[in-house]
């Protein structure tokens, strides 16, 4: 195990592991995760972007699952105590860190970034406090959110250049 992850895992806060452990169950993150970009679409006004939101954030899911079903990688708490159960899937990626950071990608340049960053940081290392996730499973997974990105950028302007060339 590398010294980051050994590090944050061996933390221990009843506050902090409490509030991770709440984010841990998907609905509770997914109900979060909601609830977030529907502050951020109808308070800041920030739906000019939603749909690449949405789009990266399916995609990135679509990503984690894919990628789960065909790398099984041990999870840390295979081998070393964690502060929950330990889940019986794959520990690469982190779909928690993919969902977040997804937000993240989606809102660069967006008032919502200042909301979206310290949620994505915080979901990241609980999955490393807890002892689900390895530092390079969360590291990774961040990338794998940009590639999320990238691709629903590159879908969404493919669809608006076919739109325009339709309407010509």
């Amino acid at each position: 195990m590398d010294f980051i992850t050994a590090f944050v895992s061996s933390l221990n806060n009843g506050g902090l592991t409490f509030l991770a452990d709440f984010l841990n169950n998907e609905f509770n993150m997914a109900i979060a995760t909601l609830a977030l970009i529907g502050a951020c679409t109808f308070v800041l006004k920030e739906n000019r972007h939603l749909k690449v939101l949405v789009l990266t954030l399916l995609l990135g899911l679509a990503i984690s699952a894919s990628i789960k079903l065909i790398w099984h990688v041990p999870r840390p708490c295979a081998t070393v105590p964690a502060k929950i159960p330990c889940p019986p899937d794959s520990s690469f990626p982190s779909t928690h860190t993919i969902a977040a950071f997804s937000l993240v990608a989606a809102s660069l340049g967006y008032a919502s970034l200042v909301i979206y960053l310290p949620f994505a940081i915080f979901v990241a290392f609980s999955r490393v406090y807890l002892g689900v996730h390895t530092f390079f499973d969360v590291a990774a997974s961040l990338g794998l959110a940009m590639v999320s990105y990238a691709l629903a950028s590159a879908v969404l302007a493919r669809i608006e250049g076919l739109k325009h060339a339709g309407n010509k």
